[in-house]
C-alpha cells in the first residue's frame, strides 16, 4: 500500500504538501527521512526514479519544477505507484501554476492540497475497486519500455545508507541492490577489449597445446624452460581476460589491478620472446594492447543510463 506522499519544489526541496498520517513504525520513519533527503536532491537525478530503502520502495517523478515522491510497501506494484504519482501530478499542476510554486516561501504552504492527496491515496490503497485515471496498460508498457532510473542509498546520503541498512539487516528485511555500475565503452574501448579477448584466446591455445603433449615434454632436456613457458602463457591468458573484464565493469581498485595485469603481461611476453616461444611482432603487439587497455581505463568514466523525460 501507499504509506506516504510528499510534494516538494524541485529547485530547493522545499516541501509544499504531504500526507499527514501518524506513523510509529521505525522503518517507515527512516524511509520518510530518505524521502525528504531525496526531495532536496531531485534536481540532480533523472525525472523518474526508484529507490529501495531496505524495507520500502520510494518512487519519484519530477515535472515543471515540482517533485512528487511516494513511499510504498515492498509488495506494492510499481505500475500502480507511478499511476498514483501521475494522477497526483495532474491534480497538483491543474490546481497551482508555476508562479504560485515559485513564490512559496515557507514549508507546507500548500498543505490544503493534502485533502485531495489523502483521497487519491485512499483510492490507491483499495486496489480491488481502484479505477485509476491513468490507463494501467499504457503505464505498464511505459514502465517496461522505459524503466525508472534505479538509485542506491549512497546516492541519497552515506549516513542514511549506513543507518538504514544496519536497521534493515537487524530486522531481516535487507535485500541487496543487484547489479554493478556500468561503464561507458566507446568504439575504441570495444576494439581494445576485443584485442584483449583475442590475446587471451591465443595464449590459451598455446598453453593447451603444450599441456596436451605434457608427458613427452616432461622428458625433454629443456623441461625447465618448457614449464616456464607454460606458466607464462597461462599468466598472459588470465591477465588478458582480466583486462577485458576491467574494461567492461567497475570494481574496487580497478585501475591498480589493470596496471598489475599489464605488468604481468609485459613480463610474460618478454620471457616467452627471450625463450623463442613468441616472435617480436606478437610480443610487442600484445604489450602495446595491454597498456592501451590501461590507458583506456584512465579515460573511461562511470555512467548510468538516463531514461527519457517523463511527460504527462
Amino acid at each position: 500500500m501507499v504509506l506516504f506522499a510528499l510534494i516538494a519544489r524541485a529547485s530547493d526541496g522545499l516541501p509544499l504538501s504531504a500526507t499527514t498520517d501518524h506513523e510509529t513504525s521505525h522503518s517507515v520513519l527512516e524511509s520518510k527521512k530518505c524521502a525528504k533527503i531525496l526531495s532536496k536532491k531531485c534536481e540532480t537525478f533523472p525525472d523518474r526514479c526508484s529507490l529501495y530503502t531496505g524495507s520500502h520502495w520510494l518512487y519519484l517523478i519530477s515535472s515543471l519544477g515540482v517533485s512528487f515522491i511516494t513511499l510504498c510497501e515492498e509488495s506494492y506494484p510499481t505500475v500502480l505507484a507511478f499511476c498514483f504519482l501521475d494522477e497526483l501530478q495532474r491534480e497538483f499542476i491543474s490546481s497551482y501554476d508555476a508562479r504560485k510554486v515559485k513564490n512559496v516561501s515557507r514549508p507546507y504552504a500548500l498543505i490544503e492540497f493534502n485533502l485531495l492527496l489523502q483521497k487519491i491515496k485512499q483510492r490507491y490503497n483499495n486496489t480491488r475497486s481502484l479505477k485509476p485515471r491513468t490507463n494501467l496498460n499504457d503505464m505498464s508498457q511505459e514502465v517496461k519500455l522505459r524503466p525508472p532510473h534505479r538509485l542506491s542509498m549512497s546516492d541519497v546520503s552515506p549516513d542514511v545508507t549506513t543507518h538504514t541498512m544496519n536497521d534493515s539487516m537487524a530486522t531481516g528485511n535487507y535485500k541487496p541492490l543487484h547489479g554493478k555500475r556500468q561503464l561507458t565503452l566507446g568504439r575504441s574501448g570495444k576494439i581494445i577489449m576485443s584485442l584483449c579477448c583475442l590475446w587471451a584466446f591465443y595464449h590459451f591455445i598455446r598453453f593447451g597445446a603444450i599441456v596436451s603433449s605434457g608427458p613427452v615434454l616432461l622428458q625433454h632436456e629443456q623441461r625447465d624452460e618448457i614449464l616456464v613457458a607454460v606458466s607464462a602463457f597461462f599468466g598472459a591468458c588470465v591477465s588478458s581476460m582480466l583486462q577485458a573484464r576491467f574494461l567492461s565493469a567497475h570494481s574496487r581498485w580497478r585501475f591498480l589491478k589493470a596496471v598489475l595485469s599489464g605488468m604481468l603481461i609485459t613480463i610474460c611476453c618478454l620471457v616467452l620472446s627471450m625463450d623463442g616461444w613468441l616472435d617480436d611482432l606478437f610480443t610487442y603487439g600484445h604489450i602495446a594492447s595491454a597498456w592501451l587497455a590501461v590507458l583506456a581505463m584512465v579515460c573511461q568514466r562511470t555512467s548510468e543510463e538516463k531514461p527519457p523525460n517523463y511527460t504527462v
